[in-house]
């Protein structure tokens, strides 16, 4: 799931606001507090908006995004003046709205023990190289997108003991819902 951070505006607390994409949908409203807004396919467009984050498709590590412009002057992605048509989005893009405020686009999602889906051929567990049997607790890491098991008390082998990063990749295993990275970083 892609999320934005949002500078904070006049009057609101300091600190990035991150807010995870959940509509395939959102238009980019500078005006308002909180300048997303959710729409369908078929809703007029908002009088206000500069922009509409479209997710093209895809899953998981794999989900695409694009910038589509609705009025052109005034944004900037990654420093870059936009006017009309369609960008693609990569993690860590900067948008600036008219006006200055800045958010910052990822691609990055928490990573979340879920029952495994199953797949077209046998996934083995890059750490008990056991085969991961659909409806197993599992975790598909944000980084590499490798399943692991994570069975508490029998298989814990995303977040192993005191193992610091995924089995397969140096991303980190937190199971705890937050991000390793934010604008902060930059």
């Amino acid at each position: 799931m892609a999320s934005l951070f949002i500078e904070p505006g006049p009057g609101q607390a300091p600190g990035w606001l991150g807010r995870h994409l959940v509509s395939p949908r959102i238009n980019l409203l500078p005006a308002d507090p909180i300048p997303l807004r959710a729409c369908a396919a078929s809703d007029p467009p908002d009088a206000g908006a500069v922009a509409t984050l479209l997710c093209l498709g895809g899953a998981g590590i794999r989900q695409r995004w694009a910038l589509c412009m609705r009025q052109p002057g005034g944004l900037h992605l990654n420093g870059q003046p936009v006017f009309l048509g369609q960008m693609p989005l990569r993690h860590r893009d900067e948008i600036v709205l008219p006006g200055g405020r800045r958010m910052f686009f990822s691609t990055e999602r928490p990573a979340v023990i879920t029952p495994f889906p199953g797949a077209d051929q046998p996934v083995s567990c890059p750490r008990c190289r056991r085969e991961i049997e659909p409806g197993q607790p599992a975790v598909c890491c944000p980084g590499c997108g490798v399943w692991s098991h994570q069975i508490p008390g029998y298989l814990p082998c995303y977040a192993y003991e005191d193992t610091k990063t995924c089995p397969a990749c140096p991303h980190p295993n937190n199971l705890d819902g937050s991000l390793t990275w934010s604008p902060e970083d930059i």
